[in-house]
């Protein structure tokens, strides 16, 4: 019987846009895809989401990535306008659940600098039960040992957890550990699937 469910962060908690923020900051399109590839080149990012790497670190990859773009790339960490935008289900999706009687943990690939510039928009963090954050653990998803930790650390059992994330490896990757997964497509599809097995969960539509 399913008694707890994990969450992901990122388009599933909250809503993150790179692209809408990036165009904050450029001049054209162009521009601010040239930004993203940068970000994103050789897995760049993920250097930020498992912390061993500060930020400052990271831009100057970022910008052996693509130098004409320095500047752009630089005024965007500087502001992050409208990067993450609050989801309104979110609050009312895991108090439901915890009323409910079920547990809500949090399992996130996610760099330090974002955490504390959106602390208020990620106040949901402490609704839930407990946390993982990569950075802090210096594990990413979907490496095996990151899920083994958080069920390690609250005492989990893998077949009493559904595990809800964007990105299909991260969801497999759960499956893999014995968990059930659900790929988030949008809030209505996931709380259809939770519902298939046991979880009830309510927000207002979006």
């Amino acid at each position: 019987m399913i008694n707890t469910v994990i969450f992901d962060i990122g388009n599933v908690l909250i809503d993150v846009d790179f692209m809408r923020s990036i165009r904050s900051y450029t001049n054209t399109d162009e521009e601010a895809k040239r930004c993203f590839l940068a970000f994103v080149k050789n897995k760049t990012w993920d250097l930020l989401d498992k912390g061993t790497y500060s930020t400052e670190e990271v831009m100057k990859k970022f910008i052996e990535n693509d130098p004409e773009m320095e500047m752009y790339m630089r005024a965007f960490f500087d502001g992050m306008k409208d990067l993450l935008l609050p989801f309104s289900f979110t609050n009312s999706w895991i108090e439901s659940i915890k009323k409910d009687g079920k547990k809500v943990y949090i399992l996130s690939n996610w760099p330090q600098f974002v955490h504390k510039k959106f602390a208020k928009e990620m106040d949901f963090l402490e609704k839930a039960d407990g946390y993982l954050l990569s950075y802090i653990e210096k594990l990413t998803k979907p490496d095996p040992a990151y899920y083994q930790l958080l069920l390690d650390r609250y005492l989990l059992k893998a077949e009493e957890c559904v595990f809800v994330d964007d990105r299909k490896e991260n969801v497999e990757a759960a499956k893999a550990k014995g968990m059930v997964g659900i790929l988030f497509e949008n809030r209505e599809q996931v709380e259809q699937d939770l519902k298939k097995l046991g979880v009830e969960i309510y927000g207002p539509i979006a």
